[in-house]
C-alpha cells in the first residue's frame, strides 16, 4: 500500500514542478549553439553504436521493465533525469531529437514510446482497467 501512495505523491510533485516551470517560463529562444552541440554529441554516440534515450521524469513502476526491453530488443539505453530538466535544456533536446530521428529512420517508429505504450496497456489489463501509473509527457 505504501508504494502506490508514494508513486502518487512523486507523480503529484512532478506535476507541480512542471506547472511551476511552465508558469514561470516565458516563450524563450532556443540556444542554437547548445542544440547543435547536443545533435553533434548524439551523432558521435550513434556512430559509435551507442543509443542513449534520455527521459525527463521520474521512472514509473513499468520503467525498469521498459529499460530492459528497450536494451534487449532495440539496443537502446534508457536514462531518466528526474522531474526537472537539466541546465542544458537545448543541448538535451538536440541530443534527444537526433536520437529519435535515428530510431524512426531505422525502425519507422519510436521504439521507446512503443514499449512504454505496450507496457501501460498490459498493466491496465492486469489491473482490470483500474489505475495505472500516471502518463508522463514524452518527447
Amino acid at each position: 500500500m505504501k508504494i502506490p501512495i508514494l508513486a502518487i505523491l512523486v507523480t503529484g510533485f512532478c506535476a507541480l514542478v512542471a506547472v511551476a516551470q511552465s508558469e514561470e517560463a516565458q516563450p524563450r529562444k532556443i540556444d542554437q549553439k547548445e542544440y547543435s552541440l547536443g545533435e553533434t554529441d548524439a551523432q558521435r554516440d550513434l556512430k559509435q553504436g551507442k543509443i542513449v534515450y534520455e527521459i525527463v521524469g521520474q521512472p514509473s513502476m513499468i520503467d525498469q521493465e521498459l529499460t530492459q526491453i528497450a536494451l534487449k530488443e532495440y539496443g537502446i539505453s534508457v536514462k531518466f533525469h528526474g522531474c526537472m530538466a537539466g541546465p542544458r535544456i537545448d543541448y538535451d533536446q538536440g541530443y534527444l531529437d537526433t536520437v529519435v530521428a535515428h530510431l524512426k529512420k531505422k525502425f519507422s517508429f519510436d521504439p521507446v514510446l512503443k514499449v512504454e505504450r505496450d507496457l501501460r496497456t498490459k498493466s491496465r489489463e492486469q489491473d482490470g482497467g483500474g489505475n495505472s501509473a500516471a502518463l508522463r509527457a514524452s518527447p
